[in-house]
C-alpha cells in the first residue's frame, strides 16, 4: 500500500450534530408516547360511546389476554365474539373486575399473599427446611 492508499476514517460528527441527534431522538420518543396516549383515549371514547368494550378498547389496567380468557370461559356475562373481537358491556366487564379483585381489608399489607409459598407452608402448619450441602 502506498501513501495514497491509507485507510480514511469517516469524520467525527460535530458537537452540534450530536446534540441535534439527541434532541431529535427525544422528540421522536415524546411524539410516539403522545400518539399512543391519543389512540388509547380515542379507543376508550369510542367504546364508552357504544357502552361496550373489546380487547382493543379496554382501560389500560385490564390486560387484553386476561379479558379474552375471561370472555372465552364465560366469566363475563353476555360477552360475544364478533369478527375476532370479544365484545362485552362495560358494566359486565367492571363487575367481573370487581369480582376478581381482592379487598384491601381482606389482605392487610403485613399479611402473606394467599397464593405464595410462605402462605401455603403456614396454612399447612409446616416449616420450610433448606437442605444444606
Amino acid at each position: 500500500m502506498g501513501d495514497g492508499d491509507a485507510l480514511q476514517l469517516p469524520p467525527r460528527p460535530s458537537v452540534a450534530a450530536r446534540i441535534l441527534d439527541l434532541l431529535l431522538s427525544e422528540l421522536a420518543e415524546r411524539i410516539a408516547v403522545a400518539v399512543e396516549r391519543l389512540q388509547l383515549q380515542r379507543a376508550e371514547r369510542e367504546g364508552r360511546d357504544l357502552g361496550h368494550l373489546s380487547q382493543k378498547t379496554l382501560p389500560p389496567w385490564i390486560h387484553p389476554d386476561t379479558y379474552v380468557e375471561a370472555c372465552r370461559s364465560g366469566e363475563i356475562p353476555g360477552a360475544r365474539l364478533w369478527k375476532r373481537q370479544w365484545l362485552a358491556s362495560r358494566e359486565a366487564v367492571l363487575a367481573w373486575v370487581a369480582a376478581e379483585s381482592r379487598e384491601a381489608v381482606a389482605n392487610p399489607p403485613d399479611a402473606l399473599d394467599p397464593e405464595s409459598l410462605e402462605a401455603t407452608i403456614a396454612a399447612s402448619g409446616g416449616t420450610l427446611r433448606l437442605k444444606s450441602r
